[in-house]
């Protein structure tokens, strides 16, 4: 029971940690673990060698790519060597919202040594960003909590479809993803 608290608390002073960087801006976030960890990029750098740097609330950043004729993404760092893909299920969900227009960051989670302690386990959170355009909206109906501080000054935000049905059933998509990974 000790372990699952002090667990939980780690989780919550993460999340403090990278939200501080966005305020009110996220609009929905979940943890997933990357795949493909072992693989060589396609420029014959080693994944493992850029996982070794790794530190906890690093920055990734979403390389959209084709990956044997599927649709995938390629997590890479600020130096641009891959580390890893996001599965399947949640890349194709995460995709489909890039092509709408809306924005997604990540975050290094935690990066942990497995079995033979060649291999490395990745856990990254992915934020979905909320509009500008949307963010305004919901500090002039005075919905958003007092105390948190509005987004970033010259933030760059792109254009997004207003809220709908099909947006509810992506957000419950990611949900279960994340959840039947836990």
């Amino acid at each position: 029971m000790g372990y699952v608290k002090e667990r939980a608390s780690e989780d919550v002073r993460f999340e403090r940690e990278v939200f501080a960087a966005y305020g009110m801006l996220c609009e929905i976030f979940f943890y997933t673990k990357l795949v493909g960890l072992a693989s060589a990029n396609w420029d014959g750098t080693s994944r493992q060698a850029a996982i070794q740097n790794m530190v906890e609330a690093q920055p990734l950043y979403l390389q959209p790519e084709s990956l044997h004729g599927h649709d995938a993404i390629l997590m890479v760092n600020a130096n641009e060597s891959g580390v890893g893909y996001l599965e399947e299920q949640t890349a194709e969900a995460i995709l489909k919202s890039l092509r709408d227009g809306r924005e997604w960051h990540a975050h290094v989670r935690s990066v942990q040594q497995v079995g033979d302690m060649q291999t490395c386990e990745i856990v990254v959170m992915m934020l979905l960003m909320i509009p500008a355009d949307r963010y305004a909206e919901l500090v002039d109906e005075r919905k958003l909590l007092q105390g948190f501080p509005p987004p970033l000054e010259g933030a760059a935000r792109k254009p997004a479809k207003d809220f709908n049905v099909e947006w509810t059933l992506f957000a419950l998509v990611l949900l279960g993803v994340a959840i039947t990974m836990l």
